[in-house]
């Protein structure tokens, strides 16, 4: 773990990198990636409206069992993620091929959104899973959210075979999701 440091990105206007990725325009110099603090929670909860669980990934920080990270430009909350250094699926609890390194979101506020913000957040999660001496990333992902999907196979994510399952059923809604696991191998 980083022990709190902060890591700083420069942003440079109309600035692509070999990958093609976009960097943030900004009359700022810089986007700051970080560990989340307690005083983000409120924040991070203005952004995904999910208190108890952005709580509960707090506490996980605070034993060493997860890090959450936030994306920051000009002191401003733009995005985060969390991920479980270990994790055993739900659905499949057997499974040692879904066991391990979780990565539970990759958070941009909308309007910060298709600037590659997303990938840099995601790259620090990987830095992270690799510093724990693992070499995957899993994650679980709603079929139905196209924007999700496409985001994680664009940055290198595979379904797992066989590994679909049924969505909790949502309010006001008879008709049952589909998610599936993801895994992403890390390779230098």
């Amino acid at each position: 773990m980083d022990g709190g440091r902060i890591f700083v990105i420069g942003v440079r206007s109309n600035m692509t990198n070999k990958e093609n990725i976009n960097l943030y325009e900004s009359k700022e110099s810089e986007v700051l990636i970080r560990n989340a603090t307690e005083s983000d929670l409120s924040k991070i909860t203005e952004l995904n409206d999910r208190e108890e669980e952005n709580k509960e990934n707090m506490e996980l920080q605070k034993q060493g069992k997860g890090q959450f990270i936030v994306l920051e430009l000009s002191g401003e909350i733009i995005g985060f993620s969390f991920i479980y250094f270990e994790h055993e699926s739900f659905h499949f609890p057997d499974r040692e091929d879904l066991k391990g390194p979780f990565l539970e979101d990759v958070f941009i506020k909308e309007e910060f959104r298709h600037e590659g913000l997303g990938k840099l957040g995601l790259r620090k999660c990987e830095d992270v899973v690799r510093e724990n001496g693992k070499e995957k990333i899993i994650t679980a992902v709603e079929l139905e959210n196209d924007v999700s999907v496409s985001f994680h196979e664009k940055n290198g994510f595979k379904e797992v075979e066989d590994s679909r399952f049924e969505l909790p059923t949502r309010k006001n809604d008879e008709e049952v999701g589909y998610g599936a696991y993801f895994v992403k191998e890390l390779v230098e």
